[in-house]
């Protein structure tokens, strides 16, 4: 019984909990809006580089300018929006939660925002 329980605790001690919640602002552009009625369908933005993004392990890694899919809290937030519209957004990345990324809050930029890109968006 000693040795199942060290084995336990030993086991408990080596999970590593996750670093706390974050918010990031985020430019970028909207490449995709979620379709109605297609479960799955997410906002898939063009987005800067996310220089102070924390990972799973609480380590600062950044993240580089990329076009990728997000889920999106609230479906309204995406109403207004269109392929190539230029937009700032609020990323809340939570680790412990399913799924981790979302975003909580977007905003249109006006269309002269230039975007910092490195290469092609």
């Amino acid at each position: 019984m000693l040795v199942l329980a060290m084995l336990v605790l030993a086991g408990c001690a080596d999970q590593t909990p996750f670093p706390p919640p974050r918010s990031y602002e985020v430019r970028g552009l909207v490449r995709q809006v979620p379709e109605e009625g297609r479960p799955g369908s997410q906002l898939m933005i063009h987005h800067e580089a996310i220089p102070g993004f924390v990972d799973a392990e609480g380590r600062s890694v950044g993240m580089k300018a990329m076009t990728m899919p997000f889920p999106v809290a609230e479906p309204e937030l995406t109403a207004d929006l269109s392929p190539g519209d230029k937009v700032l957004f609020e990323l809340v990345v939570d680790w412990e939660t399913s799924p981790p990324i979302a975003i909580v809050r977007v905003e249109k930029l006006p269309e002269e925002t230039v975007l910092d890109f490195p290469g092609k968006p």
